[in-house]
């Protein structure tokens, strides 16, 4: 949940990991090193999935993201 807007965000289990896992600042590559090993999915789709995911979060003012352009 947003404080400042009031919106409410839900989650499925994979957003929920990647969520936990940029807790600390971490890399994609990172990231993704860690889902694959948790989830059945390529390293291709999982990069792109958690660039997406991350880009959503950002534009709602959820997390900032370092080296993004």
């Amino acid at each position: 949940m947003s404080v400042e807007t009031g919106k409410y965000y839900g989650m499925d289990p994979v957003a929920s990991r990647i969520w936990e896992l940029i807790e600390t600042p971490a890399s994609v590559e990172a990231i993704c090193a860690q889902l694959t090993d948790e989830f059945e999915v390529t390293a291709a789709r999982c990069r792109k999935d958690v660039l997406d995911f991350v880009s959503a979060l950002a534009e709602e003012g959820l997390v900032e993201v370092e080296g993004a352009s």
